[in-house]
Parts: structure tokens; sequence; C-alpha cells
């Protein structure tokens, strides 16, 4: 094995997540304050609130690896149809028509 592969796999396993304390705080402000219902907006401006500061991009690409999405993506299911079936009256068929 090469000096400078082992080197860079071991550099490569050590990597620590830089994010990871933000991470539990983004889960906890998603399961608790926002009961789930909370997009990347809100949970990037509860975050500012206990003073964490970071872009509105990282708010949403660290949601993404976590694998959070607001409950309210999920609700939709029936799409929209104004058809409202027979309206009005039908008249007599007098002339015998088909």
């Amino acid at each position: 094995l090469n000096r400078k592969t082992y080197y860079d796999n071991l550099k490569r396993i050590a990597k620590k997540d830089k994010y990871a304390e933000v991470k539990d705080l983004i889960k906890d402000i998603y399961y608790n304050e926002g009961q789930g219902t909370y997009g990347y907006r809100p949970i990037w401006a509860a975050l500012r609130d206990k003073g964490v500061k970071l872009a509105i991009e990282t708010v949403r690409k660290l949601m993404r690896s976590i694998g959070l999405k607001t409950e309210l993506y999920h609700k939709r299911t029936a799409k929209y149809s104004s058809y409202k079936g027979t309206v009005g009256k039908v008249a007599d068929n007098l002339l015998q028509q088909h």
C-alpha cells in the first residue's frame, strides 16, 4: 500500500461531521417545536433565534441529508375535479329520439 494512499484513507476515516450538533438541534426543532410541519425557512429562523448562524442553503442541505421533509407535502392526495354530475332538470323525450 502506497504511503500517500494510506494517510489519505486514514484522514478520510478520521473525518468528523462538523454539523453533528446542528443536526441534533434541527431534529429537536423539527419534532418538538414544529411537530413535523416546519420547512427549512422556519427551522433556519429558529436556529437563528437560538444563536446558530448558518446560511439558509446549509440548513436545506442538512435537512435533506437527515431526511426531514415537511408533512404538508404528503397530505395532498386527491386531484381537483370540477365535475358535479347531472345539473338541472332533464326534459322528457317527447319526440322519441334516442
